[in-house]
C-alpha cells in the first residue's frame, strides 16, 4: 500500500509503495494527487526511470511543455525530445559538448513563469549525483508571503510583476538588469504578486529574482525596494528545505506553490537530473482578503 509522511519542512512529503516505472493505477494516481494538495513537493525514492517511463508519469498530470530554448542549446542527449530537459554538467565522451542544458548555480524562481500560464507541475529524476553540493532547493511560497513586513504585504496585494525568460545567461548579471529591453530576453509575462493558490486557496508571492525585474504601476526605486525584500526573504535559510539527491528519487513539485533553485556543484563531480514540465491549465489570479 502506498504512503506519505512528511520531512523536515511541513510543504515536503515522501512517498513509499509506488513504483512510478511499472504501471500507475488509477487508484495509485488518487493518492498521490491528494498526498500532493497536502505536500506541495513529493519525494519518491528509489525508482527506477528511464525517459519514456519518466514522462508517461509526468503526461498523467497533463500536457507537457516543450523546451523554450532552441534545439542547439539544449544540450547534445536532449535535443530530440522537445519535452526533455537534462540538468547536467557531464560533457560527452566523443567530442566534450555537454549532454544537458548546464549545471550551474541558479537563483530561486517558478519554471515556466515567463509564460502567460506557467508550468503546473515539475519532474526532476536522479541518474547521477555528486557526492556532495548540487542539491535543489525549495521554499514554500505561503510562508514567504507570511514572513514579510505587514506594510509589504499589503503594498503588493492587487499589483502585478513581469517575468521575463532569457536563455543566454552568461550575457549579463540579472541581478543589475535594469528593465531595458535586450536581445536575450525571449519572453515575458505578467503575474499577479501575490497569487491564490487554486488548491490551498493561501496568499502565495509569485516573484522570484531569476525572472521578475519589475513592479507595473511603480517607480523604479520602490519596485526595487520592495522585490529586494522579498528575494532577501526567500533567500533566509531558515526557510529553505535542501533536497540532497540520491539516485532514483523523483521530486515532483508545484511552482504555483514553491520556488526552487540549484545549488554549486563541483566541476569533478558528475550530475545528471532528467526533468520534464506540466502545463497550466489557467492563468492565476490575484489573492483577495
Amino acid at each position: 500500500m502506498p504512503s506519505v509522511c512528511g520531512s523536515q519542512k511541513t510543504y515536503i512529503g515522501v512517498v513509499d509503495g509506488v513504483d512510478l516505472g511499472a504501471s500507475v493505477t488509477d487508484d495509485d494516481l488518487k493518492f498521490i494527487l491528494r498526498s500532493w494538495g497536502q505536500y506541495p513537493v513529493l519525494v519518491f525514492p528509489n525508482q527506477n526511470l528511464d525517459a519514456e517511463k519518466q514522462q508517461a508519469f509526468a503526461e498523467k498530470f497533463g500536457p507537457l511543455i516543450g523546451r523554450s530554448r532552441p534545439k542547439e542549446a539544449r544540450g547534445k542527449n536532449a535535443q530530440e525530445n522537445p519535452y526533455m530537459m537534462l540538468v547536467s554538467n557531464v560533457l560527452d565522451d566523443d567530442d566534450g559538448k555537454p549532454v544537458g542544458a548546464g549545471d550551474y548555480p541558479l537563483d530561486f524562481h517558478s519554471d515556466g513563469c515567463f509564460r502567460d500560464v506557467p508550468a503546473l507541475a515539475t519532474f526532476l529524476y536522479g541518474i547521477e549525483v555528486p557526492a556532495e553540493g548540487g542539491e535543489t532547493l525549495f521554499v514554500d511560497m505561503s510562508e514567504i508571503y507570511e514572513a514579510l513586513t505587514p506594510v509589504t504585504r499589503e503594498r503588493i496585494l492587487n499589483l502585478f510583476g513581469v517575468n521575463y525568460h532569457r536563455f543566454n545567461y552568461t550575457s549579463y548579471d540579472p541581478r543589475n538588469f535594469d528593465g531595458r529591453p535586450v536581445r536575450e530576453v525571449v519572453a515575458n509575462a505578467v503575474h499577479p504578486m501575490v497569487i491564490s493558490h487554486p488548491v490551498s486557496k493561501k496568499p502565495v508571492v509569485f516573484a522570484n529574482r531569476h525572472n521578475t525585474f519589475e513592479i507595473i504601476g511603480l517607480e523604479k526605486a520602490e519596485s526595487d525596494k520592495i522585490l529586494d525584500e522579498i528575494f532577501s526573504t526567500i533567500e533566509l535559510p531558515r526557510y529553505i528545505h535542501r533536497h540532497v539527491w540520491k539516485v532514483g528519487d523523483l521530486v515532483l513539485w508545484d511552482n504555483r506553490a514553491v520556488q526552487h533553485a540549484r545549488a554549486w556543484c563541483a566541476p569533478e563531480q558528475r550530475r545528471m537530473l532528467r526533468r520534464f514540465a506540466v502545463e497550466g491549465s489557467e492563468r492565476l489570479k490575484p489573492y483577495q482578503q
